[in-house]
């Protein structure tokens, strides 16, 4: 796995991986260059730590970017503690389509990281946010609990679905 994000030009999609840490203004992101793009995709899932000097790169970066169609992949913990936490950390025609949730055994004392999805695990329904929690069981078939405050881990989706 190297260090480096990158970004993968689909058919009309161009696709960005970012990985390992946004921590310094030396953090790799990807040049996507000046043209419009129609949608771009970002994979989170391999984001393992932001900070503020981070949270900061990453705006400027896409605030930068010329694209009405922006959707954020695989958000894990990490980015989403962000979410919640920075007004505005996002451009407003940026939506998650996918992240990831903690789970916790207290029995087994397991851990798991559940991945909910746009239209299927989180929907709008009836004007409000609606969630379909899934049925998590460790690896001895017991049921799992959500390791976050729910109330205040799925707030972002309020802004960003």
């Amino acid at each position: 796995m190297t260090d480096r994000s990158f970004a993968t030009v689909l058919e009309n999609c161009t696709l960005v991986t970012i990985q390992n840490q946004l921590v310094s203004h030396s953090s790799d992101l990807p040049t996507l260059g000046n043209a419009y793009l129609p949608e771009l995709q970002i994979d989170l899932g391999a984001l393992v730590l932001i900070n503020s000097i981070g949270v900061r790169q990453f705006q400027n970066w896409i605030g930068g970017i010329e694209c009405d169609n922006i959707k954020l992949l695989y958000c894990t913990p990490i980015f989403v503690h962000q979410l919640n936490l920075v007004h505005k950390f996002l451009p407003s025609h940026c939506k998650v389509e996918s992240f990831f949730v903690p789970y916790y055994s207290e029995t087994s004392m397991e851990e798991k990281l559940v991945l909910y999805n746009r239209n299927v695990e989180f929907e709008w329904g009836g004007g409000e946010l609606v969630l379909n929690k899934p049925f998590v069981l460790d690896s001895s078939g017991l049921p799992m609990e959500i390791d976050v405050q729910s109330d205040r881990y799925f707030d972002f989706l309020k802004e960003y679905f």
